[in-house]
């Protein structure tokens, strides 16, 4: 699928990802995406077969910097943190 291979391109140039949250957050996208009506986490889990609804709370509960993605977005070739 284009928007994984393209997402996972995106996330991997982040410096503080490991491999788990970035499939995590290319799955995350995907399901954002792809579910129709009101989305939560019991909704999620529905529609999902690799992860149950205890996973994306916990995943939830991390930071993530998308001030970072944005940038990796718009401005590819720099690297912008803060």
């Amino acid at each position: 699928m284009k928007v994984e291979a393209t997402l996972t391109t995106i996330l991997s140039k982040m410096p503080n990802l490991n491999k788990s949250r970035r499939d995590f957050l290319v799955h995350c996208f995907v399901m954002f995406l792809s579910v129709r009506g009101k989305i939560n986490f019991l909704s999620l889990s529905r529609h999902s077969y690799e992860y149950v609804e205890s996973s994306y709370r916990n995943h939830f509960d991390m930071n993530f910097d998308f001030s970072s993605l944005n940038s990796f977005l718009f401005y590819p070739q720099e690297v912008v943190t803060m």
